[in-house]
């Protein structure tokens, strides 16, 4: 999607976005959200190139803060936005034309009866396709600060929405330019899953051995067939089982550190016995 003028009919919306060398990118994700939003953060954690030169030239506000983690980092942005209305947008996240225009719609009336907006999120492949029926996903992007707040957490970053909440499902595609190729995906999906098995409990027992032996099919099936990826043909089979092999690598590494515990705990009884025999 290429950069074009903000318009001047923005909406008592504060957007952040995280940053970290974005400069190929930041210019067209600031400019599209500026279609809506009355005023754009950029968290910075120290890029080295042109991102926030590029965001102080569009007009957004820079603040510098060290990654203190992915929900850590988005609180940083909250507290610097000035609207009770808030937009969370990654460095790859472009508001497409279409989905401005839903939420202009919404806002004409005054203050919406809701509290928080569900948005498409929508996968954009390296050739420009946007894979409007394949493998979307709903997340909490546009909320009011006073009901809800992002996590304090290292890895997540995400807040859960109750069933008794004010939500609603806007149908307009927040497109999402994920990847440049399989390989970069595979890193970003390997980092991503490192991080997190830091916060969950190591797994021990026979469900976690056949969570190591079965559950990479499960996770190819859910994503190719379930989530519609077979629409893409064979980049989208390429995608499911990079996709596949993330998710299964989360139950593998949490198996290895139960192993690695075990293996020390036993190094470290042996070698007490030794001693009290010497």
């Amino acid at each position: 999607m290429p950069a074009t003028s903000p318009t001047t009919n923005s909406l008592p919306i504060s957007c952040y976005i995280r940053t970290l060398n974005e400069a190929a990118r930041i210019a067209d994700v600031i400019i599209a959200a500026q279609q809506i939003a009355h005023e754009v953060i950029v968290v910075d954690s120290g890029s080295t190139d042109h991102t926030v030169a590029i965001a102080q030239e569009l007009g957004a506000t820079v603040v510098y803060q060290k990654w203190l983690g992915n929900g850590y980092q988005k609180r940083v942005g909250e507290q610097a936005c000035g609207h009770q209305w808030l937009l969370d947008l990654d460095a790859d996240e472009i508001v497409s034309n279409a989905l401005a225009d839903e939420i202009k719609t919404i806002f004409a009336a005054g203050d919406p009866q809701y509290d928080v907006f569900q948005l498409n999120l929508t996968t954009v492949d390296p050739t420009g396709v946007i894979w409007h029926k394949s493998g979307t996903s709903w997340r909490a992007k546009l909320y009011r600060r006073s009901v809800f707040e992002m996590p304090e957490h290292g890895a997540w970053d995400q807040f859960n929405i109750p069933l008794t909440a004010r939500a609603m499902k806007l149908k307009s595609p927040l497109l999402h330019y994920c990847f440049c190729d399989m390989a970069f995906l595979a890193i970003k999906q390997a980092q991503a899953m490192r991080k997190r098995t830091t916060f969950i409990k190591s797994r021990s027992g026979i469900r976690a051995v056949l969570r190591v032996l079965f559950s990479f099919p499960f996770y190819f099936f859910k994503k190719f067939c379930l989530q519609g990826l077979w629409r893409q043909g064979v980049y989208g089979f390429m995608m499911s089982i990079v996709c596949a092999y993330s998710r299964w690598l989360r139950d593998a590494l949490l198996a290895e550190r139960n192993i690695l515990e075990k293996r020390k705990n036993i190094a470290a009884s042996t070698t007490t016995q030794l001693s009290k025999v010497a």
